[in-house]
């Protein structure tokens, strides 16, 4: 270079190299991507020179931002760790990311020798000068004086030419796969917000590749149009928080604020842009002037887009939500109470609560640990399971710390999830009361019965909750003993027996209604408890007698045969169901032989160890179910009430409109 100057900066170079140790060769090329959208650049070029082994010699940064005078070279260089941007006039809100002033010297991770071509304007024309610097002296930088004043045609901005490149460290997949990644993290936020285009070798990087999730909507109000756009970043973004900016007609930034979600903690890191002309004369650092109607009309806008932001944040976190339920489950942390509609009503109350809690604050509720947590949620299921919606509020704002706002509409929330789970329970209710009525139609018409198998049996199989909550059904086909003897083996003990490992009396005979339900071990998962049900249906115009309770003790007497079905974790129940009772059989003497209340209500008729035979009526069975059916509708319909007084749901109908399913299956037609 003929006639140049040179000057040192205050520091040593043993400094400057200390200070830079720990930057990343990415965070290099970062840094000039970074200081040039600082200067205003609308258009950032990034090209490289590959050598013959595919390694890269060279790499070129252009863009067309507005940079150093040359007057300012001094101010600027000589200033270390201190940035001069500050005195720079400011654009907007977000042109500058501020840094310690030590950004020109981080070249020297990847490189050994940097040269800057900039081009300012003074006086309505444009200048060009060259600088230099060398990673051996960074405390010294050359510059170019003879050639100053140097008018050129080239339009602002800046030509940084990066020699020597280490090609061990800097490489085509390096690029692609580290640094614009990173480019993305940090800035893409200002690509959408200041209009920034980037260039690798002429392929513009695409911001959507930075985003994992958007939502936009335009909203009209008070005779403007307000253009949202919500974007989820796939990675938090470095120096900026989740912001709301706000936008004029022109794409310019005019003011900028934290956005209600402001939370790194549960990953949501988002940014929110509005662009709208009636940003064009508002007065956002003047609020004391701002026209009254104006503030409301802002005011209210911030609360559309709190309720986006809050719905969007919402669809994020709910699967994760629902995970972190369903572990608390699998580590009988929280337990189901039962399978009545009740007992489910209040089980689903309570996860759907503790989701609730999840989303309002993830990173509290992930904190606990595993004794917290039993504590917490328990305590949380015990009240839930009392209905106190107002305890559980207390008692999770004394967990959370919640914002007034936060309480308010947590305690919404509440509302809602318990409308809605009363809504559907009551939905169950009366679709069983259907149910009951349906039967009770059959059993006044018995005329209109085929057979057991096409209408009472096909009936029971589809509802049987009417005896028992909580089964599953293992055979409603009328398959025979041997064959449901292989299912129960094989689920229980897994020992893998077939039909032809067996033999015992009966194993051929059929049966109307198998029903089974397991307990496992909170601790190690192992089956404790096997309950069956074994139900024999009578048409109604059959009278039960000495022959049919003869017919329900052989079922017994086959099941006793296999000695693993009568360990003693397992238990039968028989039950002989008709329309009415032979007074001259042996049935109402065993009735009124048993040994207490309970067994004379339910009709025992025989109890050896884990057997019992029972003899049921229609009539008792019914009556049992819609007792305590209408018991719970009206129950859940006084708490409805209550709770929509207090509601934005304004009519059952409208609430009901949530529910996605029948809780009853098709009903046969009776004439």
């Amino acid at each position: 270079m003929e006639s140049v100057g040179m000057a040192t900066s205050e520091v040593t170079q043993e400094t400057i190299v200390k200070d830079i140790k720990s930057i990343k060769p990415e965070q290099a090329i970062l840094e000039i991507i970074t200081n040039a959208i600082d200067a205003w650049a609308k258009n950032i070029h990034i090209n490289f020179t590959q050598d013959e082994i595919g390694g890269i010699d060279t790499i070129t940064f252009k863009d067309d931002g507005e940079w150093i005078e040359y007057d300012n070279i001094k101010s600027i260089f000589w200033n270390y760790s201190n940035s001069t941007k500050p005195l720079r006039q400011k654009k907007t809100p977000s042109q500058y990311c501020w840094r310690k002033g030590i950004w020109r010297y981080t070249f020297s991770k990847i490189w050994s020798n940097a040269i800057w071509e900039t081009t300012f304007t003074r006086w309505e024309n444009n200048y060009s000068y060259k600088i230099t610097m060398d990673h051996s002296i960074l405390r010294d930088y050359i510059y170019d004086e003879d050639t100053y004043p140097s008018e050129t045609e080239s339009d602002t901005g800046t030509i940084l030419t990066i020699n020597n490149i280490d090609s061990n460290t800097i490489s085509d997949d390096f690029i692609k796969q580290t640094a614009i990644p990173q480019i993305l993290k940090q800035e893409g936020w200002r690509m959408i917000l200041l209009w920034v285009r980037i260039f690798v070798n002429e392929n513009e990087i695409n911001v959507k590749e930075g985003i994992e999730k958007e939502k936009s909507k335009t909203i009209r109000k008070w005779g403007k149009d307000f253009s949202i756009r919500i974007v989820k970043w796939k990675q938090p973004i470095s120096w900026e928080d989740s912001q709301s900016y706000f936008i004029n007609s022109q794409g310019i930034e005019k003011y900028k604020e934290h956005t209600w979600f402001n939370r790194w903690s549960d990953g949501f890191c988002h940014s929110v842009f509005v662009k709208s002309g009636f940003f064009d004369d508002f007065l956002f650092w003047n609020w004391e002037i701002i026209q009254e109607n104006e503030w409301k009309i802002f005011k209210e806008l911030k609360r559309e887009i709190n309720q986006l932001l809050r719905d969007f944040r919402r669809s994020f976190l709910k699967p994760q939500a629902e995970a972190f339920t369903e572990k608390l489950v699998q580590d009988w942390i929280i337990m189901n109470w039962g399978t009545s509609p009740i007992q489910e009503y209040s089980s689903q109350f309570m996860k759907e609560t503790i989701e609730e809690l999840y989303i309002c604050e993830p990173k509290i509720v992930n904190s606990l640990s595993i004794e917290q947590k039993k504590i917490f949620f328990r305590m949380l299921g015990t009240i839930a399971e009392k209905w106190w919606e107002d305890k559980l509020l207390e008692i999770i704002e004394h967990v959370l710390n919640l914002t007034e706002e936060e309480k308010e509409r947590f305690a919404e929330i509440l509302k809602d999830v318990s409308l809605k789970n009363i809504i559907k329970t009551i939905t169950i209710i009366e679709d069983r009361l259907k149910v009951l009525s349906v039967l009770e139609q059959y059993l006044e018409k018995p005329e209109i019965w085929a057979n057991e198998k096409d209408d009472l049996q096909w009936l029971i199989s589809q509802h049987y909750w009417i005896f028992w909550e909580g089964y599953a059904l293992y055979a409603n086909e009328e398959e025979d003993i041997k064959k449901i003897v292989v299912k129960i083996r094989n689920e229980v003990f897994e020992d893998g027996v077939q039909r032809k490992d067996l033999s015992f009396e009966w194993e051929d005979k059929e049966l109307d209604i198998f029903m089974c339900k397991t307990l496992r071990s909170t601790t190690t998962e192992w089956i404790i408890n096997v309950d069956n049900v074994v139900v024999e249906l009578k048409h109604p115009t059959k009278i039960l007698g000495d022959k049919e309770k003869r017919q329900v003790e052989g079922y017994m007497q086959a099941f006793s045969k296999d000695p693993k079905l009568n360990w003693e974790f397992f238990s039968w129940k028989y039950i002989l169901v008709g329309t009415s009772i032979n007074e001259n059989s042996l049935i109402p003497g065993a009735i009124e032989s048993a040994s207490n209340w309970w067994e004379k209500k339910f009709w025992l008729i025989q109890n050896n160890k884990n057997m019992r035979i029972y003899v049921r009526k229609w009539c008792d069975i019914i009556a049992e179910c819609r007792s305590k059916m209408q018991y719970l509708y009206e129950a859940l319909n006084l708490r409805y009430d209550r709770i929509k007084a207090q509601s934005q749901v304004s009519t059952l109908e409208e609430a009901d409109a949530i529910l996605d399913n029948s809780a009853v299956a098709v009903l046969p037609q009776v004439e």
